[in-house]
């Protein structure tokens, strides 16, 4: 016990003091801009250490947070011969300083009396936090003698032992947020809290109003003295108990009683904006969905529809919160839906819309990795300068229209390949919160694709329709992620497994390659849709590419004869996404936007339809192994009151008409839609 106490380091303020150096290294940046994987570490090493067995070595060096949030881990380890194997390691608690702030640091080591040592080194690390800039200066860095009197090390360490299970377990009596209908705590921000903290607190006063009739207040902790409280994003005792945003993964989230106060806290970029904090973007804002957490589990809140009216509101007179220790991380990093938002209903609104969808937690935290058609925009660009860009046709004329199709260029063409690497450097240097760039050709590519030889050599008429181009064009792909990971390193080009290239092609993709998947048939628990599935998504899985899966929900009704036909599928969701866990990381939900007049809106038609499906899709997309069954049935209680049982019967029906006769399972046209299945 003694040896490992004397291990403790001791990091604080240093005066100056006299010194006899052991060894100095160079100054260096610790900079997540320069990690190739998800870790940047240095370790600076002391060989042939025999002098020092058993004796006492200080390690000395400044340090400075420069920018960012990624915490700092250390780790003194040393290592014997023969094998150079790791005998002795010791964790000390994370440096943490305000940025910019230039500190002094000290390490008092105890050097193992071993033999045979090989080494002893300090090892740093920082681990790249989402996709946030971090950078850690080092300087002055040297071991020095140890000298009895002349280092600081009693001087008071950093605490420990502070255990967020430890302290949640020891509550022993409720804490009374609301009694008799009146406000008993004060929402809790940092002094200067950032826009994802800001708006998780107004979102939980607003939504307090709401069940109580008043608003608790909101104060920066500067101003909290003691008393009930839900502190929300960065504070004092988050940090005291590492929860603070910066120490959690991306979208992680905590939810945890700690004494008198409520812990809301969760993995957050603080550089995002505001006007990308509630919606559907595809940025971490743990703290916001640990907010709704609570909203939803302990205080009762439900978000079943956009707007007022789909809205449930627990009446609240009195709230107590026992022991409560939470934590919970999506699935899927991407959860994500095209023609989103409802229009021309006069009790939903656009904001209504995004905001729904943040409180069900869609959105993501890598940035867009779904893919489209990337090179509509060279028409405009090159169809009056370089034609020669732009695909050949059969009758010797370059697509530079943009209808029918939208853009096709010649992928043999060098100057092609250089200036769309030249495209997505671009955008990577201009992007703060994505991973991704998109390549992909314009639609119908099957008439369009580039008639020039070199074009044509690449076509595979023996792996099919759907295998035709996919040498062709995933051979473009792998080029330009190739030169693209030579410059940005962890950054990802993504193409759609689409049309004639909907196979994957003869050859590995490389690692910084995603594939959407885009798969056709709406949702349908059927052994024919599952058949198709398994199948497409064992072809793309044996590539290792990173999957992310287009569903087409508005596939159904989609042509004429069938607009506004319903499909009722919620209880089926479950059993199609157990199939692809741990292999499909998103996924992408188009919704119809043809009305059943036929009427092309570019938004969310007929919504009421799908509502119901969305919702449960939401859930099971952050976590797979909710029971369905329990979300239908409060969806249908809290929902629809008195009425829950005819409208869950009615639903039923509908659900079980669709597994019988829906998509897939024959002709789909108004016979089969109108007469038979919902007649």
């Amino acid at each position: 016990m003694r040896s490992l106490l004397a291990m403790i380091l001791a990091m604080l303020l240093l005066p100056a003091l006299s010194e006899e150096v052991i060894v100095k290294y160079k100054d260096i940046i610790l900079s997540t801009e320069k990690i190739k994987g998800a870790v940047w570490h240095k370790a600076f090493y002391i060989f042939k250490p025999e002098k020092y067995r058993g004796k006492k070595v200080v390690f000395r060096m400044n340090i400075k947070r420069v920018e960012g949030n990624a915490p700092l881990s250390v780790v003194f380890r040393c290592t014997t011969n023969p094998g150079n194997v790791l005998r002795v390691t010791r964790n000390y608690p994370n440096p943490y300083r305000k940025n910019g702030e230039k500190v002094p640091v000290e390490f008092v080591l105890d050097i193992p009396d071993l033999d045979n040592l090989h080494h002893f080194n300090m090892h740093f690390a920082i681990k790249k936090f989402g996709l946030e800039k971090c950078v850690w200066e080092f300087s002055d860095i040297r071991y020095v003698k140890y000298e009895e009197g002349k280092t600081a090390a009693k001087a008071p360490v950093l605490p420990e032992g502070f255990s967020v299970g430890l302290a949640a377990a020891s509550v022993k009596e409720p804490l009374e947020l609301v009694k008799n209908g009146r406000i008993n705590f004060v929402i809790v921000t940092a002094d200067s809290p950032d826009h994802i903290a800001r708006y998780a607190a107004r979102e939980l006063q607003e939504h307090f109003k709401l069940a109580c009739g008043t608003a608790p207040e909101i104060i920066p902790e500067s101003k909290y003295k003691s008393g009930p409280a839900i502190m929300v994003g960065k504070s004092s005792i988050a940090y005291k108990y590492g929860i603070n945003p910066e120490m959690l993964a991306p979208e992680n989230f905590i939810v945890v009683r700690l004494g008198e106060v409520i812990v809301l806290s969760g993995g957050d970029n603080p550089a995002i904006p505001a006007d990308m904090v509630y919606g559907r973007s595809f940025v971490p804002v743990g703290t916001l969905y640990a907010a709704y957490e609570f909203l939803e589990k302990s205080v009762g809140f439900r978000w079943y529809w956009p707007g007022k009216y789909g809205t449930h509101i627990p009446k609240i007179k009195d709230l107590k919160v026992h022991k409560l220790y939470t934590s919970s991380q999506p699935q899927y990093d991407t959860r994500k839906t095209f023609f989103s938002i409802i229009k021309n209903d006069p009790d939903v609104t656009p904001a209504d819309c995004e905001k729904w969808y943040r409180r069900n937690r869609f959105g993501g935290s890598v940035g867009d990795p779904v893919a489209n058609h990337s090179f509509n925009s060279w028409i405009k660009r090159y169809a009056g300068i370089k034609p020669q860009y732009l695909a050949l046709q059969e009758d010797g004329s370059r697509k530079v229209n943009f209808e029918p199709g939208g853009g096709h260029v010649c992928m043999s063409n060098p100057e092609v390949f250089a200036q769309t690497v030249a495209d997505k450097l671009e955008e990577f240097k201009n992007q703060r919160f994505s991973t991704f760039a998109k390549v992909m050709p314009g639609d119908s590519n099957g008439i369009f694709y580039c008639k020039c030889a070199d074009c044509q050599k690449k076509l595979r008429p023996d792996m099919g329709a759907h295998g035709l181009c996919s040498n062709a064009v995933w051979g473009f792909v792998n080029r330009v992620a190739a030169e693209v990971a030579k410059k940005y390193p962890g950054k990802n080009i993504v193409c759609c497994a689409y049309g004639d290239y909907l196979r994957k092609p003869e050859f590995p993709l490389l690692p910084n390659v995603a594939v959407t998947l885009c798969f056709s048939p709406v949702p349908r628990g059927t052994l024919d849709y599952k058949k198709r599935w398994k199948q497409f998504l064992d072809e793309w899985s044996s590539t290792g590419a990173r999957l992310y899966v287009w569903e087409y929900w508005n596939s159904s009704r989609y042509r004429r004869g069938v607009y506004g036909a319903p499909a009722v599928f919620p209880g089926q969701l479950k059993e199609i996404y157990a199939m692809d866990a741990g292999r499909v990381r998103g996924r992408a939900i188009e919704l119809p936007d043809f009305d059943s007049n036929g009427k092309e809106l570019r938004s969310w038609a007929d919504w009421i339809y799908d509502i119901q499906n969305l919702y449960a899709a939401g859930k099971l997309m952050w976590n797979p192994n909710e029971d369905i069954d329990a979300i239908l049935e409060e969806y249908y209680t809290k929902f629809f009151g008195p009425a829950a049982g005819v409208v869950r019967q009615f639903h039923e029906e509908m659900e079980l008409a669709w597994v019988k006769h829906g998509y897939l399972s024959g002709k789909w046209d108004y016979q089969r839609v109108w007469k038979e299945l919902y007649p």
